[in-house]
């Protein structure tokens, strides 16, 4: 690690194998060229981090991601959190890559040739809440009874039909993600539930996908949305490093 004058630690933005870290040049936070600190099988991906500079959030998080989609470009790689900063190589072997060297080992084998991919499924609100009244009797009677009185006063059967869809679309949205994410289990390695969405959405998911199955999921999933274009969106994005798949690792920040 360099070691100019002034106040520098150790950024780490992730975990390799030692036999697989990428021999080009990459620039990091700071634009400060990335590094390796090398400890038996593994390798943290590091740079010298002036921790006097002026920091820039939007430009450090874009610099960050930037380094990881480079080497998963390259290589398998563990993601550490935004942030992690160590006081210098050796912490990066005591804080780091010591306490987590068996599991580490052990996650960079599970994660060998695959992607992170993120699968969002919206409803087209309008369509959807036509079919939640027509399929319930209960609901569609409410709605002929209530049709032509004012939304904004808490009128108890407005009340009631609003708590019956809501109830009905929870269950029509958690068919329709079963269903949904059945097609594409058997060509996954593992899927996680992502934070985040609306009333609309129907999932979020982030799914570790085999290079070899990438074509199969893209193939099921353009086969579903075209299905259900009117009813429902599906957005596929990806390839990531595996983000939500690395939780419970140690990390300094």
């Amino acid at each position: 690690m360099p070691d100019p004058a002034g106040r520098w630690g150790c950024y780490v933005y992730g975990i390799v194998g030692a036999d697989g870290a990428p021999q080009d040049v990459c620039h990091g936070v700071g634009d400060v060229q990335v590094e390796y600190v090398h400890s038996g099988p593994l390798a943290a991906v590091v740079s010298a981090f002036d921790l006097d500079r002026e920091v820039s959030l939007r430009a450090d998080l874009t610099a960050h991601t930037k380094v990881l989609d480079w080497l998963a470009a390259r290589t398998t790689v563990v993601p550490m959190a935004f942030g992690t900063v160590t006081d210098d190589a050796a912490a990066v072997e005591e804080t780091i890559i010591g306490p987590g060297g068996d599991v580490l080992l052990d996650l960079l084998q599970w994660l060998r040739g695959t992607s992170q991919f993120n699968l969002r499924g919206v409803y087209h609100r309008e369509r959807v809440l036509g079919e939640v009244v027509r399929a319930d009797p209960r609901l569609k009677e409410l709605h002929e009874r209530t049709r032509d009185l004012p939304q904004e006063l808490p009128h108890p059967e407005l009340i009631s039909l609003g708590e019956g869809v809501s109830a009905a679309l929870d269950r029509k949205k958690a068919d329709d993600s079963e269903r949904v994410l059945d097609a594409v289990a058997p060509f996954v390695v593992d899927l996680r539930d992502r934070v985040g969405g609306d009333m609309d959405q129907v999932m979020n998911v982030a799914m570790l996908v085999p290079e070899t199955q990438r074509a199969r999921v893209e193939e099921t999933l353009e086969q579903i949305a075209a299905a259900e274009h009117e009813r429902m969106r599906l957005q596929l994005t990806g390839p990531f490093p595996p983000y939500d798949f690395v939780e419970g690792m140690p990390w300094v920040s």
